[in-house]
């Protein structure tokens, strides 16, 4: 009687897809020496009306810029949008919106008492703006950090704490109420095309005071 040996299984052959120029670029930062400019910055560009942020995004994106290199988008005040950025990207993201013919603010104080513009602190002493003002930013500053990683969420507390925008107390205090009572903000993965920002008021249409 003839003997039936069981059937081998056939041996599947995975196709192991390529990686992705920006999967490459983050492998190989691994191994890059600290950048000599180590730190980060705000860029201030000029715009029409208040926008989404998902808005900006797709906007900056089609102009060249990599989204996963923005860390923070806002608006500091009106006709003007924020983007933070590493100081090793800085001058390739200027350069590009050069290329688009976007110009800079380059004078920009996210902390001047002009920027102060809802109607109900028009009454106001300066130097109650010049505070309230500094809240403002300093508020903004802390909560986008709720949005970036650990890992890059202290390399920027860092140089804000550098930068004299926030003091090391007020960093940790933040992280304590936050990691105490969870926010529901959504996380900024920095290896990702399009990180997810909370939408500010206004869809892409102008404000009436800046008709």
């Amino acid at each position: 009687m003839r003997s039936t040996q069981p059937s081998k299984p056939k041996a599947t052959t995975r196709t192991r897809k390529a990686p992705s120029k920006r999967q490459l670029q983050v492998a190989a930062r691994t191994f890059a020496p600290p950048p000599a400019n180590n730190g980060f910055q705000y860029l201030y560009l000029p715009c029409r009306f208040r926008e989404s942020i998902t808005n900006v995004r797709k906007k900056v994106g089609m102009l060249g810029l990599e989204n996963w290199r923005i860390l923070d988008v806002y608006h500091p005040t009106t006709r003007v949008v924020a983007l933070l950025v590493h100081n090793e990207y800085a001058s390739t993201a200027t350069n590009k919106l050069d290329t688009a013919g976007i110009k800079l603010i380059n004078d920009f104080d996210p902390r001047d008492p002009i920027n102060l513009r809802d109607i109900k602190y028009q009454d106001l002493s300066e130097c109650e703006k010049q505070q309230k003002m500094v809240q403002i930013h300093t508020s903004h500053l802390l909560t986008a950090m709720d949005r970036m990683r650990p890992t890059v969420r202290s390399a920027v507390a860092r140089d804000f704490i550098a930068k004299q925008w926030i003091t090391t107390q007020a960093f940790a205090d933040h992280i304590k109420a936050t990691t105490s009572t969870p926010s529901q903000a959504t996380p900024v993965d920095t290896d990702m095309d399009e990180a997810p920002q909370p939408v500010p008021a206004g869809n892409g249409e102008p404000d009436i005071e800046q008709l």
